[in-house]
């Protein structure tokens, strides 16, 4: 082998020698799914909710909720009117209460996601805590999209009806009784 053919043979290894690296180092290139950002996607769903409540419009409200959900709830006309009895006053201010979380629940084939996230309503009558599990995934109901759960307190009850949240997660609307 000649010196020329030796010296190029050496260049063309040292260019490419970082580049065929880099591939085993860095990992396959795999487009990512695209994200969902917890936080703003509950709050949106949120807004409606309370807009829902506020108005008393039970087709807005019912609306968001899955139809897996509405199957699944026991009596829920009757759990959005009693929350519609249950929540008094118009909205003076309203916030998350910290930062919306993932529930992953992975059952074999199946595979649900929900959005978990707690909130604050004041009115000028009272102050109410709610918690809201979003459905963002499920691989065995098509019709599980939407709002799972939607739990409806008194503030000032809050220790005594906010349970751990995966005990919350009951299909339809929740209101804590009168205490």
């Amino acid at each position: 082998m000649s010196i020329v053919t030796r010296r190029f043979c050496i260049l063309l290894t040292a260019v490419m020698m970082p580049l065929l690296v880099s591939c085993s180092v860095a990992g396959p290139h795999v487009p990512s799914e695209p994200q969902i950002d917890y936080s703003v996607t509950a709050k949106t769903v949120f807004l409606q909710v309370v807009n829902a409540i506020e108005g008393r419009d039970a087709t807005a409200l019912s609306g968001l909720f899955s139809e897996l959900a509405l199957s699944r709830a026991d009596n829920f006309d009757s759990s959005m009117n009693t929350l519609f009895g249950f929540f008094r006053g118009s909205v003076r201010s309203q916030g998350m209460d910290g930062e919306a979380y993932e529930y992953e629940e992975d059952a074999g084939p199946s595979q649900v996601n929900e959005i978990f996230s707690f909130y604050h309503v004041d009115t000028e009558n009272d102050k109410y805590s709610l918690f809201m599990a979003y459905r963002v995934l499920d691989t065995t109901h098509p019709d599980g999209l939407g709002i799972y759960s939607l739990r409806v307190i008194r503030t000032v009850d809050r220790g005594e009806f906010f349970v751990r949240d995966t005990d919350m997660r009951i299909p339809g609307i929740w209101c804590a009784p009168a205490v």
